[in-house]
């Protein structure tokens, strides 16, 4: 319960208000990651956004194409590299991350699960 409500807290820091996703529910690839969780979440929530940036809704689905942007505009794509900046300041003296954050900088879904 405590790691439920730190996680809370974090992604209310991190702007994830409306979509908090405690560490488990993190791929095993992310979740096994020796980085704070607020850089999982932010690795987590650039999947995503890669994931919905590249997705089409067949013929134009008026539904899919909604959710789509909802899904984009609820993990706040807008804000990726903005965080990014923020989190590369918050941990320049601590390689580990820096590299995390490197390496998935273009991750999809298959690339974590």
């Amino acid at each position: 319960m405590a790691q439920m409500r730190s996680g809370i807290a974090l992604a209310g820091l991190l702007g994830l208000a409306g979509c908090v996703v405690p560490e488990a529910g993190l791929s095993p690839t992310i979740q096994a990651l020796d980085v704070p969780l607020e850089v999982k979440l932010f690795i987590d929530r650039r999947v995503g956004c890669i994931h919905f940036d590249s997705e089409k809704a067949p013929d134009n689905d008026p539904g899919r194409v909604r959710m789509i942007e909802d899904s984009i505009r609820r993990l706040r794509c807008d804000y990726l590299e903005r965080d990014e900046r923020r989190l590369r300041a918050r941990y320049a003296t601590t390689p580990g991350v820096i590299e995390a954050i490197e390496r998935y900088s273009d991750a999809s879904p298959s690339d974590i699960n």
